[in-house]
């Protein structure tokens, strides 16, 4: 049975770019002429090394002001915030109508410290801040698909195996989460991910009437 709802954060309950390129646009910094349009977010040599704790934020941003070409650490930086661009429609109305439900929410993500203040304190991201509980890579020094923090998950939270429903757009993290039991449904960031999420939560049984 069902008891606690899942969320990874970026490409589930946040539109965010994978591309340092398209950040950098969106963030109105230029960065070197001759960067690659096509570099993804963990092309950058040191990017997981930050996510999951192990670099200091000073040095991950001169380093990525570096790597980018940037003139200075704090354009770095904001190109670093705009990979989130914006929640994705429905996600608030979906933790809300799951709440309503008596379903614990949650999220488990790989992320950073400046992402995670963003998600969880800035009102941008009501669904983030909704959720009753959340665990993040860079604090418990754990990141996905690493099997120990999805067991680190069940112990904080208290919910293990077939009582979590669980969404990820990676699909290596769902395979993953499923080998431990949870109920994991990869999703397609690039589409509607609360109707992804309606619809596998509703084959779930996870009162259907109300999960519309």
């Amino acid at each position: 049975m069902i008891k606690l709802v899942c969320f990874d954060v970026g490409g589930v309950l946040i539109r965010i770019t994978q591309r340092w390129h398209e950040a950098a646009q969106y963030a109105g910094v230029p960065i070197r002429a001759d960067f690659d349009p096509a570099t993804v977010l963990t092309d950058v040599p040191f990017f997981n090394a930050y996510q999951s704790g192990e670099l200091a934020e000073e040095a991950y941003f001169q380093s990525l002001a570096d790597y980018l070409g940037t003139q200075t650490a704090d354009e770095a930086r904001a190109v670093h915030n705009h990979i989130m661009i914006e929640p994705y429609p429905g996600v608030d109305a979906l933790v809300r109508d799951l709440t309503e439900t008596g379903l614990a929410t949650a999220c488990l993500s790989n992320t950073n410290a400046p992402h995670w203040e963003e998600m969880n304190n800035s009102g941008r991201f009501p669904a983030n801040e909704a959720l009753w509980f959340r665990m993040a890579s860079h604090e418990v020094r754990l990141q996905k698909p690493d099997e120990e923090i999805f067991r680190l998950f069940e112990r904080e939270a208290g919910f293990s195996g077939g009582e979590i429903a669980f969404f990820d757009d990676s699909r290596e993290n769902v395979t993953v989460a499923q080998r431990l039991g949870w109920n994991a449904k990869a999703l397609d960031p690039s589409a509607d991910t609360d109707k992804q999420m309606r619809e596998h939560l509703n084959t779930l049984g996870v009162v259907p009437s109300a999960v519309k």
